[in-house]
């Protein structure tokens, strides 16, 4: 059935074509069938073109991949396209001779009526030396790499210990490696830390009697070795796992596979340089760079964009929010405007600490947070805690965590909040709302967390959108920690103020007023 259906349509395909040239000649059945005859040569000069063209690129490829040949053959060989050509019954002394030909070599820029061709140089690949892959032996597994350091007597680990690794990476470096190795009769590696520069990403993994594990290439934190700049990598001993920090930022766990005690020798390997390896006994990780220091937050008043905000010109419903908090639940139209202007200069890197001022998060403070979501985002998380280490853990008085779910295709569909508080040592139960929220791929947004009599409440874009109850006092909030999928704009905490109700009547007055015009009731709630 389906050879009939392919007959079938190729009939009536062949029939169009005739009926189109049939058209084009004039009517004349003999000019036509001439014309469709060169027609099919013609079609074949191309696909033998295109198929050289190919061809020749992929030499090219396979040329560079390679990288053996260090230069062509002087001695040049020539392809007689009108050989092969001429093979498959296309025949230049008569084709010429139509004119219609002519009017579709023209095209390929075939423009001499004698015949005449461009001969096409092919390159000479007889000097190139094919090697098997079996015959190669890979240089992270087997660390072939240059050994830049080496310490066999690293003695007495216990939870707290910490080796820092400095030093410069070389202008032409493509990876390196941090081992540490168990001196046994297999020498496994316990921890094998390997940053690999034109990839972009860190693999961890561990090597147990000659056999590799899993490797884990995961992180939340950019990655940001470069060639020919310093780095430092911390490598902490906790009995629980390694936690490893790069360039003063916390950057991964890895979980113990073989005893860290046993370990016995470091080894660093690879294209670097000015290897210095501290060793210490630390009561808090990371030890963070002077670029790493966290971020002092002003108090100050509210932004320009909340007191130059205008009102919603509605029907003269009443938004239903808390007196005192009103003015968080003023519209957003000024201020995404503003958000809009920000340049890509005014970009703060994350993962971002700040330190509160004296006094912290005491009732009554807002703390604001501007930015964008990122195109393809999977979450992002704000912790309000005390301290700014990660080990020890802090208490996290409240954690928000925005979670973006996929939908079929990859797009990303309603958001999940996620609330939670770490006391005690442990996560507590997690607070799941699953709502419909103004967090959008590429959009900006202004977030507000006030800090109320019993809870923790969030504002987005001036709306309040969820609340979470206290489960740790905020009293012993001293540090914001942002981290995820988001382009962080400004952080800011400010000392709430109240207004008078306005009534709806008044709504678009008031909007139509220069701010300095405006009367607010200024009284300072904590």
């Amino acid at each position: 059935m389906s050879a009939l259906f392919f007959y079938v349509s190729s009939s009536f395909y062949d029939l169009y074509e005739f009926t189109t040239a049939f058209v084009r000649c004039g009517y004349n059945v003999e000019r036509s069938l001439c014309y469709l005859k060169h027609k099919k040569r013609l079609q074949l000069f191309r696909y033998y073109c295109r198929q050289y063209w190919i061809n020749k690129c992929k030499e090219i490829y396979r040329y560079r991949r390679q990288k053996q040949v260090q230069k062509f053959s002087e001695q040049k060989s020539y392809i007689n396209l009108r050989k092969i050509m001429q093979r498959s019954s296309i025949d230049f002394d008569d084709s010429d001779m139509i004119e219609e030909g002519f009017e579709c070599t023209d095209s390929f820029g075939m423009d001499d009526g004698e015949g005449n061709f461009e001969t096409f140089p092919e390159l000479d690949f007889e000097n190139i030396d094919v090697h098997s892959l079996d015959e190669c032996t890979s240089v992270l597994s087997d660390g072939k790499e240059e050994l830049v350091y080496y310490n066999p007597r690293l003695i007495r680990l216990r939870e707290g210990v910490s080796l820092t690794v400095n030093g410069v990476t070389k202008p032409y470096c493509e990876r390196f490696s941090i081992n540490l190795v168990i001196e046994n009769s297999s020498r496994d590696i316990a921890l094998h830390i390997n940053p690999r520069l034109p990839q972009g990403y860190i693999v961890r993994n561990s090597k147990v009697h000659g056999i590799w594990g899993d490797e884990e290439k995961a992180s939340p934190l950019p990655f940001n070795l470069k060639r020919d700049r310093k780095f430092s990598i911390q490598i902490l001993f906790t009995e629980v796992c390694y936690m490893i920090s790069v360039n003063g930022y916390h950057f991964c766990k890895f979980p113990h596979r073989l005893p860290y005690r046993d370990v016995g020798t470091l080894e660093v390997k690879g294209d670097i340089d000015d290897i210095r390896v501290e060793r210490m006994e630390v009561r808090n990780y990371p030890d963070r760079l002077p670029q790493t220091k966290p971020a002092v937050i002003k108090l100050g008043l509210p932004l320009k964009s909340i007191y130059q905000g205008n009102f919603d010109e509605g029907d003269g419903d009443t938004i239903k929010v808390p007196r005192q908090w009103r003015r968080i639940s003023m519209p957003t139209r000024v201020t995404l405007a503003l958000i809009r202007d920000k340049s890509e200069e005014s970009e703060i890197p994350l993962p971002f600490y700040g330190i509160l001022p004296k006094g912290g998060f005491t009732l009554g403070r807002v703390l604001k947070i501007e930015g964008r979501i990122k195109l393809l985002p999977h979450s992002f998380y704000v912790n309000l805690q005390s301290g700014c280490d990660v080990w020890p853990h802090p208490t996290v008085a409240f954690h928000l965590n925005p979670r973006f779910a996929k939908q079929h295709g990859g797009i990303v569909g309603r958001t999940t909040l996620v609330r939670n508080a770490w006391m005690e040592g442990s996560w507590g139960l997690e607070d799941r709302s699953d709502i419909d929220t103004e967090f959008r791929p590429g959009k900006a947004f202004s977030m507000c967390i006030v800090s109320t009599q019993a809870s923790f409440q969030i504002y987005l874009n001036h709306r309040f959108i969820t609340e979470f109850k206290y489960r740790v006092g905020p009293h012993v909030i001293d540090t914001v920690y942002i981290q995820g999928d988001i382009k962080l704009w400004d952080v800011m905490l400010a000392n709430e103020l109240s207004f008078e109700a306005i009534k709806p009547a008044r709504k678009i007055a008031f909007a139509n007023t220069h701010p300095s015009e405006r009367k607010y009731d200024r009284r300072v709630i904590g």
